[in-house]
């Protein structure tokens, strides 16, 4: 069976990037969190406290159209992967854990979006000189 998104559901999603509560017949939004109303749907995105979307990582045909609903439309993809390369790279240039983490929690969000086509290695390079 094909997952297709109706108006409703990107308007649901809308709504979640918007910090508020809508629901679909598939959808529901918190405004913190989205969820799907199939076996297994829970948590599909979340926000974190720095106001940043995750996206769990891919477990059916429906989170996967929904993940690229993201990427096309709000340009949104998952950045767990990213942020744990670049953690590496500034470990492996001498920051101890707590610093490393304080640059890419305080400045990941900033460096990501105003660096999009960066390359991991330059975006780390960009933390370190904050």
């Amino acid at each position: 069976m094909v997952f297709t998104l109706t108006k409703k559901d990107k308007e649901v999603i809308k709504a979640f990037l918007s910090a508020r509560e809508m629901e679909s017949k598939k959808l529901t939004s918190t405004g913190t969190q989205l969820d799907g109303s199939w076996m297994g749907g829970s948590n599909i995105a979340s926000r974190r406290s720095d106001g940043s979307i995750y996206l769990r990582p891919i477990s059916s045909k429906a989170e996967q159209t929904i993940h690229n609903y993201f990427k096309k439309e709000f340009n949104i993809v998952n950045n767990l992967t990213e942020r744990n390369k670049i953690y590496a790279i500034l470990i492996k240039h001498g920051n101890n854990h707590e610093t490393s983490l304080k640059l890419i929690n305080d400045n990941y969000s900033y460096v990501s979006r105003v660096y999009p086509d960066e390359s991991i290695a330059k975006k780390a390079e960009i933390l370190r000189a904050l």
